[in-house]
This record gives structure tokens, C-alpha cells and sequence, in this order.
């Protein structure tokens, strides 16, 4: 299968039609730029079971009104069983994280926090899936983890951001099996080194909401996962200290 023909081929899927019918129906509503990417476009990319559906925007709409509209959509049509993230719909346009560079476009927000190439695929209101790297379909055909280079983009990440971007780019190796670059192991081991730099109340969130959640005590005692965390210069025992 080429690139091309896995594009058309999820584009076509029925469930996708049904997700794109509700976001057209948003982007109508105001929510414009509307579209979904990594966890459930990920699944339908590598062929394994698709997340949620977090949605994100880019207008003037506020976060409690289009979480009221979306549930509105859901509600009517009876697509609770799509497993829309009715809490997880974002505005773009006020992104929280100031430290950012200001987001001008949703794209932007799948490229500066999104981990890499195949998660920033994107599906659109109008039914197109978009590859902003240019490399998300191959990698995804390949199995390549291709980071999203976050030491030569142009965003400002603060420490905790680049932590996150490697333990999740750990987390696509094992969970998925992909095949870093070289760059992105480069990306990757360096981010490692801003560990130690984050305050106890960040280091929580690692321990509480990327590790305890993301793994369990099977994952703990494999040696293959120690391993892969070690070889990014983690310290594994001080991560999953928190798991038993």
C-alpha cells in the first residue's frame, strides 16, 4: 500500500464519515478549523484500536458553549458509541499554555505539541486528512517514530513541555513498536535531561498522569520497558516508583 492509498483508505471509512459529518456540523456552527488528530487517527493509521475523539477549534466560540453544542450533536444522533470527548474539545485560539508562542491555526497546535509525524495527521471538517509534516502516512506505513523536532521549531517550550514530548515518544516505541530516527532518539535522550529540573508539583503529574495511568505492574517488571527508558537516560525507578 502506498501512502496515498492509506490516505483514501481511511478517508472512506464509514465511522470516519460519521465523525467528519459532526465536525462539518461544528465548523457550520462557528467552531471553525475544526478536526481531530493523534489518538483516534492513529488507530485507523497503524491499525490498532482508535482513542477517543478529542476535538479541536480555532474561533471566537468559548470552551463551555462549544462543549454544549458538541454534547447537543452527540445527544441527537445517538453517537455516544463514537466516543466523543465531550470535556476534551479545545479552542486553539485561547491556548492555555502561555509560555507558547501564540497558536495561529490548529495546525500549528498538532505540529509545536503534538509528538510526531503520524500523530499530527490530522482529519478535517471537510473530510480530507492532512499530513503537516509531509511524512505522517510513510512513517505510519513504515512504522517510523519521526519526532516533531522540538529543539528547531520555532515554539518556546518550557521544561515540563519537553519531558512530556519524550516520555510520550517513549510511550509510542513500546506501545507500538515503531522505529526511532536518529534524530528523534537524539530528541528524546535530551529530554531526559530536563527531569531533574522540574518542581515536585510537576514531577506529580508524570508520576500520576503519564505513568500510573499509561502503565501498570507488568510494565514495571518488564525488562524490555526499563530498558527502553534507561537508554533515554530516565531514571526508571524514580518514574514507576509510584506503581505496585
Amino acid at each position: 500500500m502506498t501512502p496515498k492509498e492509506l490516505k483514501i483508505k481511511i478517508e472512506q471509512n464509514k465511522e470516519i464519515r460519521k465523525v467528519v459529518k459532526v465536525l462539518a456540523e461544528l465548523e457550520s456552527l462557528g467552531l471553525k478549523e475544526c478536526s481531530v488528530a493523534s489518538g483516534f487517527t492513529r488507530g485507523f493509521l497503524l491499525n490498532t484500536k482508535p482513542s477517543d475523539i478529542d476535538i479541536k477549534y480555532y474561533s471566537d466560540v468559548p470552551y463551555e458553549k462549544a462543549k454544549e453544542i458538541l454534547e447537543s450533536i452527540v445527544n441527537r444522533d445517538n453517537l455516544q458509541y463514537l466516543n466523543f470527548d465531550i470535556e476534551g474539545i479545545w479552542n486553539v485560539k485561547y491556548e492555555e499554555l502561555k509560555e507558547f508562542t501564540p497558536m495561529n491555526s490548529v495546525e500549528d497546535k498538532y505540529l509545536a505539541h503534538f509528538v510526531n509525524s503520524i500523530d499530527t495527521i490530522y482529519l478535517s471538517f471537510d473530510g480530507n486528512l492532512y499530513d503537516p509534516t509531509g511524512f505522517g502516512f510513510a512513517d505510519a506505513l513504515s512504522k517510523t517514530l519521526r519526532m516533531n523536532d522540538f529543539i528547531e521549531n520555532k515554539y518556546n517550550y518550557p521544561d515540563h513541555e519537553i519531558v512530556y514530548l519524550g516520555i510520550k515518544g517513549i510511550r509510542r516505541i513500546i506501545k507500538f513498536d515503531l522505529k526511532p530516527t536518529e534524530r528523534s532518539n537524539y530528541l528524546i535522550s535530551y529530554s531526559s535531561k530536563f527531569w531533574n529540573k522540574l518542581n515536585n508539583s510537576e514531577k506529580e503529574y508524570f508520576y500520576d498522569r503519564k505513568i500510573k495511568k499509561k502503565y501498570s505492574v507488568i510494565d514495571k517488571n518488564n525488562t524490555e520497558v526499563r530498558k527502553t527508558f534507561e537508554f533515554y537516560g530516565y531514571d526508571f525507578d524514580d518514574l514507576f516508583k509510584g506503581i505496585d
